[in-house]
């Protein structure tokens, strides 16, 4: 579970993405914009230990230009697994 914060909202000039986790677990942090585009990306690859962490934002996408005014989604996932299934 994280405990997800982003201040200030609204955002002028940068922003603070704060979020805690329970374990010490790879993250991956994704900004969309309203039509679900994928617009910046922080992916930690190792793992964060357990605890609170913080990513202060710009406002800016993958490639460092500036996003446009408007509203957008913060979403914070802990690293998933892939399973398969074999049925004899």
């Amino acid at each position: 579970k994280t405990d997800l914060v982003v201040y200030p909202n609204p955002m002028i000039g940068q922003s603070v993405i704060e979020f805690s986790t329970a374990n010490s677990e790879k993250i991956l942090v994704s900004v969309y914009d309203r039509l679900g585009k994928q617009v910046r990306t922080w992916l930690h690859n190792g793992n964060l230990s357990a605890g609170r962490q913080m990513i202060i934002w710009a406002g800016d996408d993958d490639v460092g230009q500036p996003l446009s005014d408007g509203i957008y989604l913060v979403r914070v996932a802990c690293e998933v697994r892939r399973m398969v299934i074999l049925n004899k």
